[in-house]
């Protein structure tokens, strides 16, 4: 290649063009439209603002889930005017013929006399890949194909950055012929980003150096050491910083992210203090940045942090208040289902069709009482509940079936007084709080202490669901949800009430992913909620059940799940004519899951359902050989536990005799394009078909 290009100007945003992408990325789902923002104030780059293809807003774009098709990127590009163009995301790792993608993004390559810098040429001549000119002008990127997965990387000083697993790079469609290469020739030769690479690992690490971690910190110490700073100033810098230092100090763990996410939602409450908070997908996307960025001249540890909490001026009182505590006397945790749901907010989750209302109704009666006198969990207090429902017909048929088939022996007048139902509308957050006031305010109902005292008893309201009554475009989205439910927060707070959140999660759940989402979560509701739960279907052996399992709680329980049994009735009804018409409703019945049962049928389950998602995966991949990084990949289970846990299920695999080892060596001999690093690789064993459970 000669060293031959002609001059560049400042580029102005066009109508980009992507008919020449290569056709095997144009079907992969990692496209999100973007919109080109004019310079700030004393700069000339243009910045690129990626969009979410699903609610074309530009917060949470950063969510693989949402992704789309080149071809329906265009569509919405060419149906949206604001847009500027279409973007490719690299969060999902994307794979071509079991190979991975990456782009190497080159910036400001051309030298002072319009010729380009000898080691961007180097790089445009020595990768295979496709080619294109940048938004700018002043750049290049190659979208090239792996044989293992890479880590992303950013030399600023150098302008060469490698997207892997991370961000996205905004395509113009605008295809270099002089550099340009077919994408699916050769591998990438990862030595020709090996200095970089190298350059970035030495100032990381040199950020990141061991010697500088408090390595007796918990992740409780340091989220309650976030929390307690008040920072010096509410700017941008600071917010950076305290992210920086919690990813420092976890070596960029979920624990760090978790402390600098509810340290930026204080931002709602007190913005003159902490700042606006960011998106969860600004959140993420500065998490995944700090290993990617040298920090010069900014280093910052614990040490600022501390330095920063011993700083920290007195508090406005009208921010923050002193309360008086009693140290001989300790209050316990007050249930709303005892030794099983707190009082205070829940949120409590299922796929759309698993019977959330049929199941979760009959769990709100119990706080009313309304059970069979020697239920189970009857609950020790009592309650007034007021049930926001889509479908009041519904909820009063499931109350009306309680009486008639479960047992209840209560007249409709003491089931009218004690729980309410109320068809819901969409508000907005000041008028849920008035909710919650009014409502308390107006069912103010009193038990009898041990001293024969008055007590207070406070309210329990259900909003079934989220989507129909909480006034928001995005329910997963934790900003809009935090500033929700800080204003709601306040009401419960000062009434004391309780606040079941029904929602809907786009898919099905088992008890491992529960117990993953607890870890993380669960929803954009965990961060501010007392407690969440998850509504499943039963497993093997559990057919005709289901089950609500606790995810994120604040509290110890005396047990983590209950099980409701359904049953069909029958009925007959009238419409409006008069005509007698039969219909048919489930009602479910509660009962305590059996904790050691439930451990054991657990881990045989995920066992099983790992085995099938393994051999479904390499059946589907359309290889014979697959090493086991690209098993990884493909499954999703590519780090920490999950890429532990695929150890062993390979293992057992091979135990079974439905997969077997092979060497790189016959591999390659029987025609595998495997790579030289690969010491060995997995296919299914020849011979007759097996089964698993699907």
């Amino acid at each position: 290649m000669t060293n031959s290009q002609t001059a560049w100007e400042a580029a102005q945003p066009q109508n980009p063009s992507y008919d020449q992408i290569p056709a095997s990325m144009r079907d992969l789902r990692v496209y999100v439209p973007y919109k080109l923002m004019a310079p700030e104030a004393g700069k000339t780059k243009w910045r690129k603002q990626a969009i979410n293809p699903r609610t074309l807003k530009a917060y949470d774009w950063n969510n693989p889930a949402d992704y789309v098709t080149l071809s329906e990127a265009e569509y919405l590009l060419n149906t949206n005017s604001h847009f500027s163009g279409v973007g490719i995301c690299f969060s999902g790792t994307p794979i071509i013929n079991g190979r991975y993608l990456v782009g190497v993004d080159l910036d400001s390559i051309y030298e002072g006399d319009q010729r380009i810098n000898a080691h961007h040429l180097s790089l445009l001549n020595g990768i295979q890949g496709f080619v294109e000119t940048s938004v700018s002008g002043s750049g290049k990127h190659i979208f090239a194909l792996a044989d293992e997965p890479l880590q992303d990387f950013k030399n600023h000083e150098l302008g060469v950055e490698l997207f892997a697993s991370n961000g996205f790079i905004a395509l113009t469609g605008d295809v270099d012929t002089q550099f340009n290469k077919a994408l699916d020739g050769s591998s990438l030769d990862v030595s020709h980003l090996s200095r970089y690479q190298r350059i970035w690992r030495q100032e990381y690490d040199a950020f990141a150096a061991e010697i500088e971690r408090d390595p007796n910190m918990s992740p409780e110490e340091l989220h309650d050491l976030v929390m307690s700073v008040r920072p010096p100033d509410s700017g941008r810098d600071t917010w950076i910083r305290i992210g920086m230092i919690c990813h420092h100090q976890t070596r960029g763990e979920l624990d760090g992210l978790d402390a600098w996410r509810d340290y930026s939602l204080q931002g709602y409450e007190y913005p003159d203090i902490y700042g606006s908070p960011a998106s969860e997908s600004e959140l993420q996307y500065q998490w995944h940045s700090f290993k990617k960025s040298p920090t010069t001249g900014r280093s910052v540890t614990h040490r600022t942090l501390r330095h920063w909490a011993k700083q920290s001026p007195p508090a406005d009182q009208n921010v923050f208040t002193d309360a008086e505590y009693d140290l001989e006397e300790t209050t316990a945790t007050e249930y709303v289902i005892d030794g099983f749901i707190a009082e205070g907010i829940f949120v409590l989750s299922g796929q759309s069709g698993i019977g959330k209302t049929t199941l979760l109704l009959p769990l709100a009666a119990l706080a009313a009482h309304i059970c069979i006198i020697d239920h189970p969990l009857k609950p020790n207090l009592r309650r007034p509940v007021l049930y926001l429902t889509e479908d009041r017909k519904q909820a009063v048929r499931i109350l009306s079936g309680l009486r008639k088939h479960c047992g209840v022996n209560m007249s409709a007048t003491e089931m009218n007084q004690w729980f309410k139902i109320r068809e819901t509308h969409r508000m907005n957050k000041d008028e849920i709080a008035q909710l919650i006031r009014k409502f308390s305010d107006e069912n103010k109902m009193y038990m009898k202490d041990v001293n024969g005292n008055d007590v207070l008893i406070p309210v329990l309201i259900v909003a079934d669901t989220v989507a129909a009554t909480l006034d928001l475009d995005d329910e997963n989205n934790n900003s809009e949800v935090s500033k929700f439910l800080s204003k709601i927060k306040s009401a419960c707070s000062d009434t004391g009430a309780s606040l079941w959140l029904i929602a809907h999660i786009s898919k099905a759940m088992n008890r491992a992913d529960v117990s993953d989402m607890s870890a993380r979560g669960a929803s954009a509701f965990g961060a501010d909620a007392n407690g969440t739960g998850f509504v499943i279907a039963g497993e093997r052996g559990e057919e005709g059940k289901r089950f609500l399992i606790l995810g994120k709680k604040r509290y110890e329980v005396d047990f983590n799940e209950i099980s409701f049994t359904t049953q069909k009735y029958d009925l007959l009804v009238k419409n409006r004519l008069g005509q007698i018409l039969p219909e048919s409703y489930r009602i479910g019945s509660i009962e305590k899951s059996s904790e050691q049962n439930r451990k054991a049928s657990s881990q045989q389950a995920q066992l099983t359902r790992d085995e099938t998602i393994v051999l479904n995966a390499i059946r589907q991949s359309g290889n014979v050989y697959l090493p086991k990084t690209l098993i990884s990949a493909l499954t999703g289970m590519s780090t920490g536990n999950a890429y532990q846990r695929l150890g062993g299920v390979l293992a057992k695999l091979v135990a079974d005799q439905c997969l077997e080892i092979v060497s790189t060596k016959d591999a390659r001999a029987d025609g595998a394009n495997v790579s030289a690093n690969t010491k060995e690789v997995y296919r299914i064993k020849p011979g007759p078909d097996f089964k698993v459970y699907e």
